[in-house]
Formats: C-alpha cells, sequence, structure tokens
C-alpha cells in the first residue's frame, strides 16, 4: 500500500495533481484537506480542525483531547456537526504501536505531517510519498504566512530525519516529492539539538565518516556537534547506502 501526505508547501500545486492517478491512500495536514479533499485529516491543533471546511473520507487522526472535543461539541469542526460514521485514530496511541523511540516519537507526536507520516504507516503504508512537505519559504500553498518560517522548517526538519531513519529499520521508505531545498539553512537555536547521543549505532558509524573534520573540532572546543538538517539528510542516505 502507498500512502499521499498532502502538506501545505507551495509545490504541491505543481506535483501532487499529476500523481493522483496513483492508488494512494491519501492523508491531509491541517487545512489542506480544504484544498485536495483526502481519505483521513492529521491534525494536532484545534484551529486548523476549526478551520477545516471539507470532511474526511474516513476518519481523523488528532490528539486525544481534540478528538474528545469533536465528539462532545466542544470542538465544532469546519465542515459543521461531527458524524459518528467517521473513525478516529490518537497520534500517541499510534506511535507506541510502532515502537517509535526518542526524538522520532517526539516528532511525531509533535508536528501534524510526521504524525501523518505514523497515521500512514499504521495504516498499512509502507511506502509514503509527502507532497507540499518542503521545509523553507515563509507562505504556504494558499499564501497564507508560515510564523517564524527559518526556525519551524529546521526544527521540523530535524525531527523527519530521524523519524525517516526509524522507519527506514523497519522497511518503510518516506520520500519528499518537489520542491526540496539543497542550500543549507542556518540553524535554529530553538531547535532540538541533534547530537551523536541521540543517532543510532549504524548513523553514529556514517557521522564519524562524513563529519570527520566537524567531529574533531567540536570536541577541541565544548559543546559538541549538533546536526542540522541537511547533515542529518547526509546521515541518512549513507546509512542506507551502506546497509
Amino acid at each position: 500500500m502507498r500512502a499521499a501526505i498532502l502538506c501545505r508547501g507551495p509545490s504541491i500545486l505543481e506535483t501532487f495533481p499529476a500523481r493522483t492517478a496513483e492508488p494512494y491512500v491519501t492523508i491531509a495536514v491541517n487545512t489542506a484537506i480544504n484544498t485536495w479533499g483526502a481519505d483521513w485529516l492529521i491534525c494536532h491543533d484545534a484551529a486548523p480542525l476549526e478551520s477545516a471546511t471539507v470532511a474526511p473520507r474516513i476518519g481523523v487522526c488528532s490528539l486525544a483531547g481534540h478528538l474528545r472535543g469533536l465528539r462532545e461539541g466542544r470542538i465544532v469542526a469546519g465542515w459543521g456537526e461531527w458524524s459518528p460514521e467517521l473513525k478516529t485514530e490518537e497520534t500517541v496511541q499510534i506511535v507506541k504501536a510502532l515502537g517509535l523511540k526518542g526524538k522520532a516519537a517526539q516528532g511525531a507526536r509533535q508536528w501534524s505531517a510526521l504524525g501523518g507520516v505514523a497515521l500512514a504507516v499504521h495504516l498499512g503504508a509502507a511506502h509514503v510519498d509527502m507532497y507540499g512537505c518542503d521545509l523553507h519559504g515563509r507562505e504556504y500553498e494558499d499564501g497564507t504566512g508560515v510564523p517564524d518560517g527559518p526556525v519551524r522548517w529546521a526544527r521540523e526538519g530535524a525531527f523527519l530525519g530521524l523519524l525517516t531513519t526509524a522507519l527506514a529499520e523497519k522497511g518503510i521508505t518516506v520520500t519528499r516529492i518537489g520542491n526540496v531545498p539543497t542550500t543549507k539553512a542556518a540553524p535554529s537555536p530553538d531547535a532540538p539539538p541533534i547530537t551523536m547521543g541521540d543517532l543510532r549505532i549504524p548513523e553514529r558509524r556514517a557521522a564519524r565518516i562524513l563529519f570527520r573534520s566537524e567531529l574533531h573540532e567540536a570536541r577541541t572546543h565544548a559543546g559538541g556537534l549538533v546536526f542540522t538538517p541537511q547533515m542529518m539528510e547526509r546521515v541518512v542516505k549513507a546509512t542506507k547506502e551502506g546497509n
């Protein structure tokens, strides 16, 4: 089974329509459902639920409190009254069932797009394609702004790298399709530091080869080496090629 995660990056306007013939289970992230519709809606915040004017065809995945709010009427979805026919899944329970640990689990619980990846795997997907997961820029596909764009993208990208690696070890591929930047982003002071201690053993081996000089310099100075999202992408790629 193949799943498509429909994110809100502008590249989805050019990439997803050309691939609608794929036999996808579709999972829309937040208000991306208003543009594309989807089988499932993944949303970890109440405000996007209230702004989602199109109901998913199958169900909603969110945090337990928001799902209770929908069922009890304390949160009113943008499409109107809650339908008991819609299925529900709790992100935290999915993460536990998949056996995700550490920052990979934290990322799936925190970010809706990453929670969508976990949901796709939970539903049975072995291949997950992410459309509009640009991880850069200051506007979404509908023209609305991204608060603290560079800070937010650096942090989410770091978590996505770790989640992708954890799922790869289970034989699951996660692919970003579209506008994937190759320029080096400035590290965010608010991003959670990813160090050698956060990496799995195969990743540490790859990191020592790729960043030998950086690691030596980090040992010379206090603090240790912090991996940026771009560095993590190189580590993930090298780890896959080495296996």
